[in-house]
């Protein structure tokens, strides 16, 4: 269950899969969207989650999960620059466990104006900002919080290129 939604600050993207799922895990897959933060913005980021990571280990150690900010897992990785990289996810779909129902996941993809860009191919390097829901979880001796994709807004966008696409001169043989 949520504790709440978060926005991040814009950000580079590093990783982004929302126009169809994304298999690696397997079926049904997932929509994913990684951003880096770096100076103020992974500070303000930081300052951001705190209060979630304070309600996540009240309501996980209020379950018996006996966690501390030291041992929760998170979606947030620093790398080796001193940046951090966020990743959110959700699943395309899946059956519902209490109810046996279908469910099918989207994620809205929207323009500086608000728009809709469901339609954008999001490349590396895309200036975005996440917006996800925070999912703290206990499951099989895991215990942590992810961020659930909901959104993303395109601040600034690097358009992908697409596959069979080319710059080369059509004299090269190869």
């Amino acid at each position: 269950m949520s504790i709440g939604r978060i926005t991040t600050p814009t950000g580079a993207s590093v990783f982004v899969k929302v126009n169809e799922p994304d298999m690696t895990y397997g079926a049904p897959g997932s929509f994913t969207a990684t951003i880096s933060l770096s100076g103020d913005a992974a500070d303000e980021f930081t300052l951001l989650m705190s209060s979630h990571v304070k309600n996540a280990l009240r309501q996980l150690n209020s379950e018996g999960a006996e966690v501390t900010k030291e041992t929760l897992s998170m979606p947030v990785r620093v790398q080796e620059d001193g940046s951090v990289h966020i990743t959110a996810r959700v699943k395309a779909g899946g059956t519902n466990r209490k109810t046996g129902e279908e469910f099918f996941n989207s994620v809205s993809v929207v323009d500086v104006e608000g728009e809709d860009a469901t339609s954008l191919l999001i490349g590396k390097g895309s200036k975005i900002k996440l917006s996800a829901d925070v999912i703290p979880y206990n499951f099989k001796d895991k215990i942590g919080i992810s961020l659930r994709l909901k959104s993303i807004q395109v601040v600034k966008l690097v358009e992908v290129e697409t596959k069979g696409a080319s710059k080369k001169s059509t004299n090269v043989p190869f």
